[in-house]
């Protein structure tokens, strides 16, 4: 599966859909249940997502790229913020 702006994009936009289910969850259980696992899935998918938001984020910093050495390295970044994101579901 190959990475680009409108993977992220959609990806980012599922995130927020699930992120909206989490939240309803957690607003409508009743005080007496534990909500400790469904909180930990919830901060966990935040953090996902601002990792996701930091590679669409600088993916659109390519486009703009005129100079080829600053387009490398943006390029390099891009794949290093994705590197981290896969690393993070393992764990």
């Amino acid at each position: 599966m190959s990475w680009d702006l409108q993977r992220v994009e959609d990806t980012i936009r599922m995130q927020e859909d699930a992120l909206a289910d989490k939240n309803q969850v957690i607003r409508d259980a009743d005080f007496s249940k534990d909500l400790r696992a469904h909180v930990l899935s919830r901060d966990s998918l935040l953090d996902r997502m601002a990792m996701m938001k930091e590679i669409r984020d600088e993916m659109v910093k390519c486009n703009g790229m005129e100079d080829m050495n600053d387009y490398i390295a943006q390029k390099a970044l891009v794949y290093t913020l994705i590197q981290k994101f896969k690393d993070s579901k393992k764990s």
